[in-house]
């Protein structure tokens, strides 16, 4: 990968509480260099302007509708491309939290919300790194979502600090209206939650399987 600067984009889909609105609970991370994120980021600009998109990729029908348009296999061929030639790795983790329970994973009681969010967090990133190693100088960027700025503080804490994925060099919650990468990553949540709900035709299948690297988390840390 080229350029001195990595990032790993992080979204989710679904709610971290039990049983909460929806069963399934997604995170997708986006790995990628500074140097390629330069490129992409130059890309979707050229997307927006040539299809009039001005609002979050979540909130533009082109985007999001079912059977696909062309417009998302337009942006998604070209990330797709990116993971074809080693620009960018993916990686995808999900849950039944009834089972989840069942297996004794930890962190669904009441009260356990941000303990929860933030091990899935660990467990997606640590699953990454299996796949994908990075440098001293990573920057971890995910939407801040609805977290305190004493949840921000302790998720930047319990992910530096912990040893199987140093080195981190920062730990960055953002707002995805003003990032592109995590709308995209938002994307592909969407994408991964079709696929494990068995409501993915051929084509989203088939494009799954170029880019997303899925991994069911059963349980807890030590029986993944």
């Amino acid at each position: 990968m080229g350029g001195s600067g990595e990032y790993v984009f992080i979204d989710e889909s679904g709610d971290p509480g039990f049983p909460g609105a929806n069963p399934i609970y997604i995170l997708a991370a986006a790995h990628m260099s500074e140097a390629v994120h330069r490129d992409i980021t130059a890309h979707i600009s050229s997307f927006r302007y040539f299809h009039g998109v001005n609002r979050e990729f979540k909130d533009w029908g082109g985007l999001v509708k079912s059977p696909r348009t062309q417009q998302w296999r337009s942006l998604m061929g070209y990330l797709g491309a990116c993971v074809g030639n080693g620009d960018v790795a993916i990686t995808a983790t999900w849950m039944n939290k009834a089972k989840y329970q069942a297996n004794r994973g930890p962190y669904l009681q009441p009260g356990q919300t941000t303990l929860f969010r933030h091990f899935q967090i660990r467990l997606l990133l640590e699953r990454h790194r299996a796949r994908r190693q990075w440098g001293k100088d990573l920057d971890v960027v995910l939407d801040r979502w609805s977290m305190s700025q004493s949840q921000r503080v302790n998720l930047e804490n319990y992910v530096k600090n912990n040893w199987n994925l140093q080195p981190i060099g920062n730990v960055t919650t953002v707002d995805s209206q003003y990032v592109e990468m995590v709308q995209v990553v938002d994307l592909l949540t969407r994408l991964a939650r079709r696929i494990v709900e068995g409501k993915a035709d051929a084509e989203e299948q088939a494009f799954a399987t170029q880019v997303l690297h899925i991994h069911e988390i059963e349980r807890g840390l030590f029986h993944q």
